[in-house]
C-alpha cells in the first residue's frame, strides 16, 4: 500500500466546459494544441466508466459495446488520400444524434483508417 501525502489542500471550484466543442485529436493554433499524428480507428463515448474486462472484449472483438454507449465513429470506408468533408459527414453510428464535423483536412490511410492531425466536432 502506498501512502499518499497531501501538500496543499486544492483551493477554488471545478470550471465547466459544458459550452466547449468536443473534440477528438488536435485542436491546432489553440492555448490546447496537443499535437496529435496518428491514427484513429474509431472514438466512443460512453455515460459511466468501462471495466477493464469490457474495454479488452471492444478491443478484441470490434463492436460489443457495453451499456451506456452514447455516441461512436468509425473513421473508416474513404478512397485512400481523400478526405471526409461537410458538416455532420462523420457519422455517430450509435445514437445518430452527434455527427461529426473534420477539421484540419484528415485523410483515409490504405488501411481505411483516418490518418494525420485531425479534429472531430459532435454537433
Amino acid at each position: 500500500m502506498q501512502t499518499l501525502t497531501e501538500p496543499s489542500t486544492p483551493a477554488g471550484s471545478a470550471e465547466s466546459d459544458a459550452a466547449e466543442t468536443f473534440s477528438i485529436g488536435n485542436i491546432a493554433a489553440t492555448a490546447y494544441n496537443r499535437g496529435f499524428d496518428g491514427i484513429i480507428a474509431d472514438a466512443r463515448v460512453y455515460d459511466r466508466e468501462l471495466t477493464a474486462v469490457e474495454i479488452n472484449n471492444i478491443m478484441l472483438q470490434g463492436f460489443p459495446n457495453p451499456d451506456g454507449l452514447v455516441a461512436m465513429w468509425q473513421f473508416t470506408g474513404g478512397a485512400p488520400g481523400t478526405s471526409p468533408s461537410g458538416g455532420g459527414s462523420v457519422k455517430d453510428i450509435a445514437a445518430g444524434k452527434s455527427d461529426g464535423t473534420p477539421n484540419s483536412t484528415p485523410v483515409y490511410a490504405a488501411t481505411t483508417l483516418i490518418t494525420g492531425a485531425t479534429r472531430r466536432r459532435a454537433s
